[in-house]
């Protein structure tokens, strides 16, 4: 009995330790509204197993500011640009990712690819809106986003590319949200996919931050 608590004992200790040595260590500069930043380093959470280096672009009515920070990262992130548009507001984010300690060096140019996509999606404030917009380039689903925060329900349509649709559940205290998407015009029969409060909130963030 005593050898095989000794060999339990060992075994956590190397698993323990396993576990310690595979926590990622990632470059984090996020711009604060000066637009600067300096690196430090973070320690990745299970959920983003990534390091990674990206240029986030905000386009607003025709204005466009782009913005380059680092951060650990989540694998939709890493799977190509990611395109979320609302027709007055578009948001990108082209990302290189790596899985080695403060790999996530240098910069990424901003994704500009702006030719429709062929797809035409609902793109307005409102559950009963139907004004509709052309959807462009890597954007190959209809999108719409609930949002509810403080008793109030915002519901936003538009057009996105297909890693904003493979979105994991989070919750932040005090708001809620859901993303439903379809390959076609959304219905009511759109499928949703998650609830990723990050992402929802990502346009508001960088206008805020950018403009």
């Amino acid at each position: 009995m005593l050898k095989m608590r000794q060999v339990l004992l060992a075994l956590c200790t190397v698993c323990a330790l396993l576990s310690a040595a595979s926590a990622l260590n990632c470059n984090s500069c996020v711009p604060t509204v000066s637009g600067t930043c300096t690196d430090t380093t973070m320690t990745c959470p299970a959920s983003q197993p990534q390091c990674a280096v990206a240029a986030v672009s905000v386009n607003v009515a025709g204005t466009k500011k782009t913005i380059n920070m680092k951060s650990c990262s989540e694998p939709e992130a890493c799977n190509g640009p990611i395109s979320l548009n609302f027709g007055i507001q578009r948001t990108t984010i082209n990302a290189k990712c790596c899985t080695t300690d403060l790999c996530n060096t240098g910069s990424v140019p901003a994704y500009a690819d702006s030719t429709p996509s062929g797809l035409e999606c609902y793109g307005c404030i409102g559950q009963d809106c139907r004004d509709t917009m052309k959807c462009l380039g890597v954007e190959d689903h209809c999108l719409k986003v609930v949002v509810e925060a403080q008793g109030s329900k915002i519901v936003t349509k538009g057009c996105a590319s297909k890693n904003v649709c493979v979105s994991q559940s989070m919750q932040i205290p005090g708001l809620s949200g859901s993303i439903y998407c379809c390959e076609g015009k959304l219905q009511l029969g759109a499928r949703r996919v998650g609830q990723n409060i990050p992402l929802l909130l990502l346009p508001l963030l960088t206008f805020k931050l950018l403009f």
